[in-house]
C-alpha cells in the first residue's frame, strides 16, 4: 500500500523520505560500530571442564585460580581444596558452576603443575637449638615452615633468615625447609601508617589520662539481675568475623521465627562526658590499615572486655526480631543482655558449613550457622523485589610480613557467608531506626542521596554504548539501575560496570533527621551493630538505653547535628586514608617488579592516559598518554581514546600488556608502559 495519497505535498513527501533514510544510515552506521569493536560480543566464555592457573588464597581459608586464559573468571576453591597449596602455585581445577550461584565457577584440584615458590623468608621463632619456624603471617602459605637452622649461625629469636623448601604444604613430612642464609633484624614497618595517619589527622596514639580510665574495668561483670539485663548465656551465639578481626562488634542467634543480633554494649564502658568518650568522639571511628588498626578505643576495650570473645561472659544490647512464615518482620524488641559466644567463626569457616550442610547439622553452633543463612537468603530476596543497588566489587586486601612489607595483593571477593552476616546487620539496624522514628525521638540516622543528574546521564550513556537500551530516570530508580547490573552479570565488563555504578552514586552520610537511605531502598537506616568502631553507633545505643528506660533523651537536637557532620567527616577521612595507605603499599609490592611485563585489561580511560588493572595482582597503573604514539582523542560518552590518523582506539575492557616502568612509594603511583594490545 502506498503510505501517500497523490493530493500530499510532494516536498511532505521528500521530508518524511529524507528523514527515515536519515535513520537507516544512522541504524546502519551504529550496527557497524558495534560490530566493529564487538561491544555487544563481549561475554564470559563457556565454563570448561578444565582450567590451569595461579593460586591466591585468602586469610579465612579459602581460595581463587586466576585463569592463564584471561577470557575465563576466577575459580573459588573451598577450604578442602587448598589444602596444601600456596600462594602463587600454578595449578589445574575441574570446574562446575556453584550451586546456587549462577555464573560463578566452583574448582576441584587436578593436579599441582608447578611450584612457583622455593625460598621463604621471615623472622625465626626459636623451637630448640637446632629447629627454627617461620610463621605464615602473610596466610599465603596454608600452615608455618619448621627450619632447620644452620649450625655455624648463632641464630637469634626474630632475627630474619632466609630458608629453602624441602616439603610443600600438605606432604606427609610437613611443610619443611633449611635455613641458606641470616638476614639479621629489621624495624617494625609502621613509617608508612604513621605518616598516612599524619598527614589525615588521625590521631595515632590515646592520651595518658585516656588509658587510665580503662584500668578501673575489670573481668567481672555485673549479674544480670542488679543490671536489669535478661540472660541469655544458654543460646549458642556465634560470631563471624574476617580471620585477622579481634574487634567482634556482633554476635547472632537464629531461630525459626527470631534473630536475636546481639552487639557489645559499649556504652556500660564509655560513660558521655568521660575522657574515653572525649577520645573516641575524636576518632569517630576506627581506622583499619592492612595489619594494623588505630581503633576508636583502647584495645583494653576494644580486643578485650567489649569484644564478644568466645567461651567468656559478654554485656551486649539485643535486638531480638520477629519474623512469619515467609520472613517478613512482625515486630522486635531490645534490651541489654548478657551472653556467652559459643564459636568463632572466620568467613570461610562459616560458609563450609553452609555449603557442606544440605539438611539442618545437628551441633547447635553449626546449625546456629545452618538457620541464619536460611533467613538471609530469604530476607535478600524480599529486598531483591524491591530492587535495592546489588553491587558484588571486591575488597582489595594487601598480605604483609612482619615488617610491614606486602607480599601479594589479592581481591577479597565476597562469599554468601559475607552476604549473610550483612543482612542480618541491616535488619537490626532498620529496626532500630524504625522503633526510634515511630517513637519519634531524635537520633543519628544513616542517610544516602538519590544519584544527581549528570551522574545517571553518565551511566546511561555508558550502558547504550554496550548495546542495552534503557533511560536513567525518575521513576523508578532503583529498578532501572538493577536492570542494568543484572544485564552484564556475567559481562567481561561486569566488574568495570559495577564500580561505575558505584562511582554515580552519592556518598552515604550521618544525619540528625531521616531520610531514605536510596542504595538500600530503605525509608529508615540507622548504624546500631558496631559501637567499638563507630561513634555513631555508640550514640544510637545510648538514645536507644534512655528510651527503653524511661528517661530523656541524652543528646538535644542541636547536639546530635554537630555529630552527624562530624562522625560523617571522620568517616570520609578514614576512607581517604585507608586508600592511600593501600596505594602505598601497591607500589611497594611492585618496586620488585620494574622492568616485567604484565597482563591486565583497561579498566579506566581518561583525557591524559588509561588506568590498566593488572590480572596476577589487584593493583592498576596509569598508561600516559604521552607514552602512546601520535595524537590521540578522548572521547567521554564511549570513554575510549581514538588515533586522529590510524583510528586505532584504546577503550575499557581491552586486554593489554604492560611493563612496570614507575613505582612512587611516597605517593603511590604506579606507572605502566604499553607492549601489547
Amino acid at each position: 500500500m502506498n503510505h501517500f495519497s497523490r493530493s500530499q505535498n510532494k516536498n511532505q513527501r521528500k521530508k518524511f523520505i529524507r528523514t527515515r533514510g536519515q535513520k537507516q544510515l544512522i541504524a546502519r552506521v551504529k550496527k557497524k560500530l558495534r560490530s566493529k569493536h564487538k561491544i555487544h560480543n563481549r561475554k564470559t566464555a563457556p565454563s570448561p571442564k578444565n582450567l590451569i592457573g595461579t593460586v591466591k588464597r585468602h586469610p579465612d581459608g579459602f581460595g581463587f585460580l586466576i585463569p592463564l586464559n584471561t577470557l575465563y573468571p576466577d575459580v573459588y576453591l573451598p577450604r578442602k581444596q587448598m589444602l596444601g597449596l600456596m600462594s602463587g602455585d600454578q595449578i589445574e581445577v575441574a570446574t562446575a558452576h556453584r550451586r546456587g550461584r549462577k555464573g560463578l565457577l566452583l574448582g576441584k584440584v587436578v593436579q599441582i603443575t608447578k611450584r612457583c615458590t622455593k625460598h621463604i623468608i621471615g623472622p625465626c621463632q626459636m623451637v630448640s637449638a637446632k629447629t627454627g619456624k617461620i610463621q605464615d603471617d602473610s596466610f599465603g602459605w596454608g600452615e608455618d615452615c619448621k627450619v632447620t637452622l644452620d649450625k655455624t649461625q648463632n641464630i637469634q629469636a626474630g632475627e630474619w633468615i632466609e630458608a629453602r623448601i624441602t616439603h610443600w604444604p600438605g606432604s606427609r613430612e610437613g611443610f619443611s625447609g633449611y635455613m641458606i642464609a641470616k638476614l639479621g633484624r629489621f624495624h617494625a614497618g609502621l613509617e608508612d601508617n604513621v605518616r598516612v595517619m599524619q598527614k589525615n589527622n588521625i590521631p595515632v596514639s590515646f592520651p595518658s589520662n585516656c588509658l587510665k580510665e580503662t584500668k578501673k574495668y575489670t573481668e567481672k561483670l555485673p549479674t544480670p539481675i542488679q543490671q536489669n539485663r535478661k540472660d541469655l548465656r544458654h543460646l549458642p551465639f556465634v560470631t563471624i568475623d574476617s580471620e585477622t578481626a579481634a574487634d567482634f562488634d556482633d554476635a547472632i542467634f537464629v531461630t525459626d521465627s527470631t534473630l536475636y543480633v546481639a552487639i557489645a554494649d559499649v556504652s556500660h564502658y564509655v560513660p558521655m562526658g568521660s575522657v574515653l568518650d572525649t577520645c573516641a568522639r575524636e576518632r569517630g571511628n576506627s581506622t583499619y590499615f592492612p595489619g594494623f588498626v588505630s581503633p576508636m578505643l583502647p584495645e583494653t576495650l576494644s580486643n578485650h572486655l567489649c569484644s564478644l570473645q568466645p567461651n567468656v561472659d559478654r554485656l551486649a544490647f539485643v535486638s531480638e526480631i520477629h519474623f512469619n512464615s515467609v520472613s517478613e518482620k512482625k515486630n522486635a524488641r531490645f534490651y541489654p543482655a548478657v551472653i556467652q559466644s559459643s564459636m568463632r567463626l572466620n568467613y570461610g569457616q562459616a560458609q563450609d558449613i553452609i555449603d557442606t550442610h544440605l539438611r539442618p547439622p545437628t551441633h547447635p553452633a553449626k546449625l546456629n550457622v545452618w538457620m541464619a543463612a536460611k533467613l538471609a537468603r530469604q530476607l535478600l530476596n524480599l529486598r531483591i523485589k524491591k530492587h535495592f543497588i546489588q553491587l558484588d566489587i571486591p575488597e582489595t586486601k594487601v598480605l604483609l610480613n612482619s615488617v610491614g612489607e606486602p607480599k601479594d595483593i589479592i581481591a577479597s571477593k565476597r562469599l554468601f557467608s559475607h552476604q549473610m552476616i550483612e543482612e542480618l546487620m541491616l535488619a537490626a539496624n532498620q529496626s532500630v531506626a524504625e522503633f526510634l522514628s515511630r517513637k519519634k525521638v531524635a537520633s543519628l540516622y544513616r542517610i544516602h542521596n538519590p544519584p544527581k543528574n549528570e551522574s545517571l546521564i553518565f551511566l546511561e550513556s555508558f550502558a547504550q554504548n554496550l548495546g542495552m537500551k534503557i533511560r536513567i530516570s525518575p521513576p523508578n530508580l532503583h529498578k532501572k539501575i538493577s536492570q542494568i547490573i543484572q544485564h552484564f552479570a556475567h559481562h567481561t565488563l561486569s566488574p568495570i560496570l559495577q564500580i561505575l555504578v558505584l562511582r554515580s552514586l552519592s556518598q552515604a552520610v550521618y544525619s540528625a533527621h531521616r531520610k531514605e537511605h536510596f542504595g538500600l531502598n530503605f525509608s529508615h537506616y540507622t548504624h546500631f551493630t558496631s559501637p567499638i568502631r563507630r561513634y555513631s553507633d555508640l550514640v544510637v545505643h545510648r538514645i536507644l538505653k534512655a528510651k527503653l528506660m524511661g528517661k530523656q533523651n541524652p543528646y538535644p537536637l542541636k547536639e546530635l547535628e554537630s555529630i552527624a557532620s562530624l562522625t560523617s567527616t571522620t568517616e570520609q577521612r578514614s576512607m581517604k586514608a585507608e586508600r592511600q595507605i593501600k596505594d602505598i603499599k601497591k607500589a611497594r609490592f611492585l618496586k620488585k617488579y620494574l622492568g616485567e611485563q604484565m597482563k591486565g585489561m583497561i579498566c579506566s580511560v581518561v583525557k591524559f592516559g588509561f588506568f590498566v588493572r593488572l590480572k596476577l595482582y589487584d593493583i592498576e597503573g596509569l598508561v600516559h598518554i604521552d607514552r602512546l604514539k601520535g595524537v590521540w582523542r578522548f572521547e567521554e560518552t564511549m570513554l575510549q581514546l581514538v588515533a586522529k590518523k590510524s583510528g586505532k582506539r584504546f577503550k575499557i575492557g581491552d586486554f593489554v600488556e604492560v611493563q612496570v616502568i614507575s613505582s612512587n612509594i611516597e605517593t603511590g603511583q604506579i606507572d605502566f608502559d604499553l607492549k601489547k594490545h
